[in-house]
């Protein structure tokens, strides 16, 4: 051991350049790496803390009319489940809100905000949470009872028991006994920490209810084929949500453990980030080991002479090749601490924000350990090809001087650095559509006016929405106000009725009567709805979609009846299509209802957009005068923003890690160059004795690098093309992909590599060559 570290220092001390180079280029790929193993990892692990993870499923179906999969059912359809089929072993049906309590022993004013988990069947059975104190049976039992997570047990009581003791929610006043504490589940995990509490049936007409069903993971098959059948009583229901009798539903079980990446509906990650995020830090550490391999071979001329002085004085080559790929394996361990200490410090940069997953040392130490052990192997086999290569050498060759640098390692060099130029351009253009996309999407018209609109919650606040709207006119800075009961974006009310004879399908979004005057939406038949509704009289508008996919004109309906829950609402008109969704899916059937006040629970504001502080500050203040709640504001493009969180996250990861990629690979291509001018130095002042020009040695020593440079763009232009396009496969509204970008990328990494070897190129080609000469 002793050995192996006086000669690693011996190489470090020889070779200066390539060792710095080496370790920087490694410690940053191995930050990249690691920084997004964890990303990765938290990703693909979701849901695995579960006892019975494999074994757990979601019900969704599938409805051919709209091309779209949906999640939610009634509690009916898990409570019928078991009696229909064996297959299913339990159930559970779960419905998520949020609960605001207070300890009846404290001031209603210390009342905390918490997720609210409603649950029926056999939740313990299915999901088995590990209880720190209490009867979780009696918790979710039907009646007044509670179960609550740690945190929040710490929240309301600090350390002591919070068995038996009572808690008053805020709004409704209903005192609630908690009769269990449970361990708080991880971050990734579908179940957030909080209370939970018995779920009652419901209408069998309520749709919003998640089933979760244990199957044994060997009667997968079968249970597939029974929710295919006709004895599957849940398909017919399903079937009169349907747009289309001829098309049939199908029901399936998604696997609990793939509902965070591959359901987007239920889940908020994405499979297709998580996949570039891994195939990022792979490539980000091909290049940097690319490096590492050229710049061993590289050192070969300068190394040979000694080994094989050694070889003369005893030592065997099997044993010079693993001192040498144990050199490998010290280079990379010193790369992976740098890394690990880089990592450390990312928790505290803005960074951080990109990654849903906790990034602390702490929390990753068996994945750290892992790739650690992974990347030290993986580097002392690798060191086994250049060691190989170097002590294979004749001795007397070598004594000789006789050329070391030999067709094939230069060709194998060409290959690796043409290799790196390819994955450089794929990642630069990929970068350039990701972010391309992303501004597509930002500035897409959504058929409504969202700028300098500001929106607050009112839910749970008792203010009333026109009272507080029309003190806000008394500012000549806020123009108008509307109110309804969702943002765009964020619709989440859906409606099946049997109407005109035909089976029809769309989401509701109940709205105030001038919601879309307010937004400068287009009536495209029809009236607006009037000014000073009835509240008693329900009024409705489609939009254009519904009546496309229903086969309705604009006559056909307008005037009629529509079933709206306890009332008829008489269709006023149409309006053009707007984008209520991510614009990753299409424009779905949509009605605008109005369905009284109560329901719009969402003040809009329109803003003049002069002095925006100063009316946001006259907002809060008169706030204050309203309600003793929190003011909850927030502006509508930024809030649309957030429906492209991912997409946005991935620019900006792929954007700052390509510039690292881009940089190991340029640290590559100048560290040969480096070598190259040094092992060609004869050949060089040769040339200028015989009265080559500066010029012309310059183009000698950068024109295989350019060559590199031009067969990696061309490998690239196809590769990134093809992945650009099956990226954007995934909206249903998408940028074009435009030709300039990839002329432009190359002229990027072509000034880049320019401006990198040119200089160690320039400095040989001015050294004088009678100093050349004599040092030869």
């Amino acid at each position: 051991m002793k050995f192996i570290l006086r000669n690693f220092i011996y190489v470090l001390k020889r070779f200066k350049t390539s060792s710095i180079l080496n370790i920087i280029g490694l410690s940053a790929a191995f930050s990249v790496f690691i920084t997004l193993a964890i990303q990765v990892y938290y990703d693909f692990s979701y849901d695995r803390n579960f006892k019975n993870a494999d074994d757990i499923y979601l019900m969704s179906y599938y409805y051919p009319s709209r091309d779209q999969a949906a999640c939610w059912l009634s509690t009916q359809v898990g409570d019928e489940l078991p009696t229909k089929t064996t297959l299913v072993e339990s159930y559970t049906t779960i419905q998520k809100g949020g609960l605001k309590i207070y300890d009846k022993d404290s001031d209603p004013e210390t009342a905390i905000d918490e997720q609210l988990t409603s649950v029926r069947g056999n939740f313990i059975d299915i999901f088995t949470p590990t209880v720190v104190e209490g009867d979780l049976a009696a918790g979710i039992a039907e009646g007044n009872n509670l179960a609550i997570s740690e945190k929040v047990a710490k929240k309301l009581f600090g350390e002591k028991s919070a068995i038996g003791k009572t808690v008053i929610g805020y709004y409704n006043q209903t005192p609630y006994t908690i009769r269990a504490v449970i361990e708080d589940f991880p971050e990734n995990c579908s179940l957030k920490n909080g209370l939970f509490m018995y779920l009652p049936e419901n209408s069998p007409s309520e749709w919003s209810f998640n089933l979760y069903m244990k199957v044994n993971s060997e009667n997968k098959v079968k249970f597939d084929n029974f929710l295919k059948s006709d004895t599957y009583w849940g398909q017919e229901f399903a079937k009169e949500m349907e747009g289309d009798p001829a098309k049939k539903v199908i029901a399936s079980a998604i696997p609990l453990t793939s509902i965070h990446l591959e359901f987007p509906t239920m889940g908020n990650g994405d499979l297709n980030t998580t996949l570039a995020l891994l195939g990022i830090g792979v490539l980000t550490l091909i290049i940097a080991y690319i490096n590492f391999m050229n710049f061993s071979v590289a050192m070969a001329p300068a190394r040979v002479k000694a080994l094989n002085i050694q070889h003369i004085l005893g030592a065997g080559k099997i044993w010079q090749r693993i001192i040498i790929a144990t050199e490998s394996a010290v280079f990379t361990f010193i790369a992976l601490l740098l890394a690990i200490l880089f990592v450390s410090f990312i928790k505290s940069s803005p960074i951080y924000e990109l990654f849903s997953a906790d990034l602390s040392l702490r929390s990753n130490g068996t994945l750290l350990l892992i790739v650690s052990g992974i990347a030290i192997l993986f580097s002392f086999l690798l060191g086994l090809y250049p060691a190989k290569y170097i002590t294979n050498f004749s001795t007397i060759d070598a004594l000789k001087g006789t050329s070391t640098n030999s067709v094939a390692a230069s060709k194998l060099r060409s290959v690796l650095i043409t290799i790196q130029f390819t994955a450089a351009i794929i990642l630069i253009i990929v970068t350039a559509f990701i972010k391309i996309q992303h501004n597509y999407m930002l500035n897409y018209s959504w058929g409504i006016q969202k700028d300098n609109i500001a929106f607050i919650n009112l839910r749970n606040t008792g203010v009333k929405y026109k009272e507080f709207g029309e003190k806000m006119l008394q500012d000549p800075r806020i123009i108008d106000y509307t109110a309804a009961q969702f943002s765009p974006g964020n619709v989440q009310m859906g409606w099946g009725r049997n109407w005109l004879g035909k089976q029809v399908n769309l989401m509701s979004w109940p709205v105030a009567d001038n919601y879309l005057q307010f937004f400068g939406a287009t009536m495209a038949a029809g009236d607006d709805f009037p000014v000073l509704n009835n509240p008693e009289k329900v009024k409705i508008i489609f939009n254009e979609e519904f009546l496309l996919e229903h086969s309705f004109t604009p006559d056909d309906v307008i005037g009629k009846e529509f079933p709206a829950f306890e009332h008829e609402a008489q269709v006023m008109g149409v309006v053009k299509n707007i984008n209520f969704e991510s614009l990753k899916m299409s424009i779905r059937p949509m009605a605008f209802v109005t369905l009284g006040d109560s329901r719009n629970s969402l003040l809009f504001l329109k803003l003049s957009g002069s002095d925006i502080k100063g009316t946001i500050n006259y907002i809060e203040k008169t706030w204050k005068n309203f309600s003793k709640e929190p003011l909850k504001l927030e502006f509508l493009d930024q809030n649309l923003e957030k429906l492209y969180r991912n997409e946005n996250n991935l620019a900006k990861l792929v954007g700052i890690f390509s510039i690292i990629t881009i940089l190991i690979a340029i640290m590559g291509v100048y560290g040969l160059v480096t070598f190259n001018t040094k092992y060609r130095a004869k050949e060089i002042a040769i040339r200028k004795v015989n009265g080559a020009s500066e010029s012309s040695i310059m183009f000698l020593i950068n024109k295989n690098v350019l060559y590199q440079l031009a067969i990696g763009f061309v490998i690239a232009i196809p590769l990134a093309y093809y992945i650009v396009d099956k990226w954007l496969d995934n909206f249903a509204y998408r940028s074009n992909i435009h030709w300039w970008v990839f002329p432009i990328t190359g002229v990027i990494v072509l000034i880049i590599t320019i401006a990198t070897v040119s200089w160690q190129s320039y400095k040989a080609a001015i050294q004088n060559p009678v100093d050349s000469l004599k040092s030869e």
